[in-house]
């Protein structure tokens, strides 16, 4: 599971790029801690990408500290 965050490239345009029958589409994912997992589960995406914003949590840092939950 990874941190879900806006697509800060190509102003988060990626189209479907076809090749004959294979159609591949875009996902970005990034690490998260168990904790935050924890927290997804129970509360939804949403409610983590709110707090994410809310503390300005650079999801591009793979040594960003954990959301708090306070």
């Amino acid at each position: 599971m990874g941190r879900n965050c806006a697509y800060i490239w190509n102003n988060a345009h990626f189209p479907q790029l076809r090749f004959n029958n294979l159609k591949i589409n875009w996902l970005q994912c990034i690490a998260i801690y168990e904790v935050e997992r924890v927290f997804i589960e129970k509360f939804g995406g949403d409610a983590f990408d709110d707090l994410l914003s809310e503390q300005e949590i650079n999801t591009l840092n793979a040594q960003s500290p954990p959301v708090k939950f306070d």
